[in-house]
């Protein structure tokens, strides 16, 4: 009963400061382990592919040199390949390129989540590489919707036999990780007036994100709420 009378006389705001510090006290001990599973798998599934590499024959990785590192240029680099599919090339240049760029962004997160009062300002960080998350966010996001399009409407021979439930699933969660993207920075910029934060020195070169923001801000975010909604992303 005394429970039920001290939760009935809690304000929204007061609700949503416990909650955001609840989060605060253990989201690092939560992260911890569960980096050392998500690295401990990666490391697994790299021993296999390995693994899988021995049965082949010997070869020379070492000769040809400049033929070798020409074909990782344009076969992997440009995925010269790819590119002469046209709408399928270009779709999977976005995305390709969209999680080469924004593993940038992730070690941002990853080390906001983990230390206590990371905030990186090296060169470019906040300036140019910022732009460039947020462009390459909404890039990897038409990528999505133009792989879903070649998927469902399209079907190329080359899909004929795959699994398309799989195939849309996968696209669903590369969208769902881009927009988490853009959720985490956005609501970041809600908090440029939270004492606690400051303002981001990224907020005039992230562009999508400020929409994103006052998206937000529309929608019920506010100093109230903000630091739980940007927990949340």
């Amino acid at each position: 009963m005394a429970l039920r009378h001290v939760v009935s006389t809690l304000t929204l705001e007061q609700a949503t400061t416990i909650a955001t510090r609840a989060i605060e006290a253990g989201r690092r001990e939560r992260m911890l382990p569960l980096a050392v599973v998500v690295v401990g798998f990666f490391l697994y599934r790299i021993a296999q592919f390995v693994t899988v590499l021995r049965i082949g024959a010997p070869d020379n990785r070492f000769d040809r040199i400049p033929e070798r590192v020409e074909a990782v240029i344009v076969d992997v680099g440009a995925h010269a390949r790819m590119v002469r599919r046209g709408y399928s090339g270009l779709l999977h240049l976005a995305i390709f390129y969209g999680f080469v760029v924004l593993s940038t962004s992730l070690i941002q997160v990853f080390g906001e989540a983990m230390l206590p009062g990371f905030k990186p300002n090296p060169p470019l960080v906040n300036t140019g590489i910022a732009l460039v998350q947020d462009a390459f966010a909404v890039a990897v996001l038409v990528g999505v919707l133009m792989a879903a399009y070649n998927r469902l409407f399209i079907h190329p021979l080359r899909y004929k036999g795959s699994h398309e439930g799989d195939g849309l699933f996968i696209l669903g969660m590369i969208a769902l990780v881009m927009l988490t993207q853009l959720g985490v920075t956005a609501s970041r910029l809600n908090l440029n007036h939270d004492a606690a934060y400051g303002i981001d020195p990224s907020t005039a070169w992230r562009p999508v994100s400020e929409g994103v923001s006052a998206l937000l801000s529309s929608v019920g975010v506010n100093a109230g709420n903000a630091t739980l909604v940007h927990h949340l992303f």
